[in-house]
């Protein structure tokens, strides 16, 4: 019987289900200013978890960051939101594909995600061969690309470089949602192996 080794993995994509309260947390959003891009709205507050009406919901991405790091990095090693802000989705508008330069691990906190809003969708960025043999083999190898379909209080966690887009809002009904930046609190690394940020 052969054996299958899987050698090198993507860090994983962490989901976690919020057990808060959102209606508050959906008026502060619905509350917000925004500026449109081609595709969409976003927040002009860009520290929207500094806000005291969300520190429940800062707490528990804190609590989720330090699972994360725990089970990947498997480390203790404080992670700080640097920027979060909150991304109106409403119908007919989308996220072109992006990662999130300057950010060690990133997030989505989904606020209010009616159906048919449209799904994130992960991409691999480059194929694993450059030969495309069946058309219809999805698996953990060869996707290029990972579609999650998300609900209201779900908590996305991903690796900041990881490209990502946000297909088309097909809904009638607006989608909100929170995204951040983790950086690990300085100084991190080690000095003999010449990793020491401070």
């Amino acid at each position: 019987m052969s054996e299958f080794t899987t050698l090198f993995s993507a860090p994983p994509l962490m989901v976690e289900k919020y057990s808060g309260e959102i209606k508050s947390i959906k008026k502060y959003a619905e509350n917000l200013t925004y500026y449109e891009s081609r595709t969409n709205s976003s927040s002009d507050n860009t520290f929207v978890l500094n806000e005291e009406c969300l520190v429940d919901l800062k707490k528990f991405i804190q609590d989720s960051i330090l699972q994360y790091t725990t089970k990947v990095f498997q480390t203790d090693h404080p992670f700080a939101i640097t920027q979060s802000w909150i991304t109106k989705n409403t119908s007919d508008s989308m996220q072109e594909i992006h990662s999130h330069p300057g950010s060690v691990i990133s997030g989505v906190f989904y606020i209010d995600c009616p159906k048919n809003s449209g799904c994130i969708e992960f991409n691999r960025g480059q194929s694993t061969f450059e030969i495309q043999i069946n058309k219809d083999c999805y698996n953990q190898w060869l996707s290029d690309r990972y579609a999650m379909i998300p609900q209201t209080g779900n908590l996305f966690l991903f690796p900041s470089n990881l490209l990502h887009s946000v297909k088309k809002n097909e809904s009638n009904q607006t989608r909100y949602s929170l995204a951040f930046n983790s950086f690990p609190v300085l100084p991190v690394g080690d000095i003999d192996f010449l990793t020491y940020l401070y």
